[in-house]
């Protein structure tokens, strides 16, 4: 499966307190006004069995309507596609218009599926998280 492009930096801390070369030099402060909304995300997290540093996407849930989703699509267009097959098992590939065949035949056959947008400056997922380090600091960076 390919990897979602993205340019995210993320970090708790004020970046004027980082040295030259990226280290965080300012007082560390893991107190956080959003605990419960924390809390619920590291719960998820570990539930999916995610190493610290892995960058979470949340998106809506999948839909059931997957003839409608193929009967939608433009003419041109390209997507990460996410489907549960008929045994429950999530996929996802990178799919274009050279791939509608093959994508209609793979949402027949699904439960549900989901078309999102793999361009960095078209992603609007609910949220986005990262899980932190074992000391509970968020070490972060990534770059397309």
């Amino acid at each position: 499966m390919p990897f979602l492009p993205h340019a995210h930096r993320v970090t708790k801390y004020d970046p004027a307190d980082r040295a030259p070369d990226g280290t965080y030099r300012g007082t560390v402060d893991s107190v956080s006004d959003h605990g419960p909304v924390e809390a619920a995300y590291l719960e998820a997290v570990a539930a999916f069995g995610l190493a610290p540093r892995a960058l979470v996407h949340v998106w809506p849930g999948l839909s059931a309507d997957t003839a409608g989703l193929v009967a939608g699509l433009p003419e041109e267009f390209g997507f990460v596609c996410v489907w549960e097959d008929a045994g429950g098992r999530i996929s996802g590939a990178v799919v274009d218009e050279e791939d509608r065949v093959e994508l209609a035949e793979v949402l027949a056959g699904a439960r549900a599926a989901a078309l999102l947008p793999y361009l960095a400056d078209e992603h609007e997922p609910l949220f986005t998280g990262v899980l932190p380090d074992a000391d509970g600091v968020v070490r972060a960076r990534w770059q397309v």
